[in-house]
């Protein structure tokens, strides 16, 4: 059985998800653009912010805030449902592409991190949207 999600009003979410094996894309260029596109994409029809996106070979890192009008389940099934139907369509492939559920995490902001100075030691700093890509 899956843990339980921890959620909180105005927090900032570390997300990641894994692609299933076998399903590693071809194309890696291409796939990070197209993640990207489909991230900028559900920014239109979501209420969230994105602090930072991280694409590795077989996962991403997405650390968002999710607005008052957008929750980050909704988000997510968006994002993840789009690009392996997306990812799918454009390599001729079918099934799944997620390796399971995407993991969540509540990260410290500046603002927790005043109110209780021992979370400091997870705290990350903020880089304005940075796009990791090897």
């Amino acid at each position: 059985m899956s843990k339980t999600r921890e959620l909180q009003e105005d927090a900032k979410y570390h997300v990641t998800a894994r692609a299933c094996p076998g399903k590693l894309p071809k194309d890696r260029r291409a796939a990070r653009q197209m993640f990207l596109d489909v991230v900028a994409h559900a920014q239109e029809k979501f209420d969230f912010a994105v602090d930072r996106v991280s694409i590795r070979g077989d996962h991403f890192h997405l650390t968002i805030y999710p607005g008052r009008d957008s929750t980050l389940a909704g988000i997510m099934k968006w994002v993840l449902q789009t690009f392996a139907s997306r990812y799918n369509r454009a390599n001729g492939l079918w099934g799944h592409f997620w390796g399971g559920r995407y993991r969540s995490r509540i990260v410290a902001t500046k603002l927790r991190l005043s109110l209780n100075p021992r979370l400091s030691i997870l705290s990350c700093t903020d880089t304005g949207g940075r796009h990791d890509i090897d």
